[in-house]
């Protein structure tokens, strides 16, 4: 959302080096990022993901075990702070609404005919679908899109024959493998590689977190945090 919706504050929270959620508790508590407790920044989260996929004050509110004005009052600091992306959100529904569809970044319509409903239960949920769609839909098309990287990179790494690595599953946003002993090295550059660069070029960084172990119950981190910018140019 903040890609598309280009709010020049949330671009400048999620840009910097810090934790991207207090990054945003910071801009929406009106703080240094340095004095932003776990308490907040777990707030700053709950909220962004409520206000991100609508679900309004009263499921913010029991999402944070606080009253709905309090939930309210934060929602209303987040609009305040992050104009852009209300704004965005809005024009994204009247544009669905005029062509019936929304479309995601990696060019896939859903076709919403709800949103032209006479009944506002109907119509209310379409807009949520919109919404949701575009974000969620084209999180699916980048890793989608990354995954066929990952594989065209390890195939180009064995010289056409079968890969030392392969792509066991997808979980949501995670991508398990499964590679020899020896190859785990070659692996973790492919797939760092496709992940953040390979992958549309967005206005905020991709990060990615690279885990390693014999086992999916014995990883450790190997990579944290890597970024496009860390990888640009490879």
């Amino acid at each position: 959302m903040a890609h598309f919706a280009d709010d020049p504050s949330l671009l400048a929270a999620l840009n910097g080096d810090t934790d991207i959620f207090r990054g945003i508790a910071a801009c929406v508590f009106k703080k240094a990022v340095a004095d932003v407790t776990d308490d907040e920044r777990n707030r700053a989260k709950q909220l962004s993901y409520q206000i991100l996929y609508k679900a309004g004050p009263a499921r913010l509110a029991a999402e944070l075990a606080v009253q709905p004005e309090e939930a309210r009052a934060l929602i209303r600091s987040f609009d305040d702070t992050f104009p852009g992306v209300a704004a965005y959100e809005r024009n994204l529904v009247i544009h669905a609404r005029a062509n019936g569809y929304v479309q995601t970044i990696g060019g896939r319509r859903r076709w919403l005919p709800a949103l032209k409903s006479t009944k506002g239960e109907e119509r209310r949920k379409a807009e949520r679908q919109c919404i949701n769609t575009l974000c969620q839909g084209s999180a699916a098309d980048l890793i989608k899109r990354a995954m066929v990287a990952i594989d065209d990179r390890l195939l180009r790494m064995s010289g056409g024959v079968a890969p030392r690595g392969r792509l066991l599953l997808q979980v949501h946003d995670e991508l398990v493998f499964e590679v020899e002993e020896g190859g785990a090295a070659a692996l973790r550059d492919a797939v760092t590689k496709a992940m953040v660069h390979d992958a549309a070029m967005l206005k905020v960084p991709l990060r990615i977190v690279i885990k390693q172990g014999p086992s999916l119950g014995q990883l450790e981190t190997e990579s944290d945090n890597l970024t496009q910018t860390q990888w640009a140019g490879h």
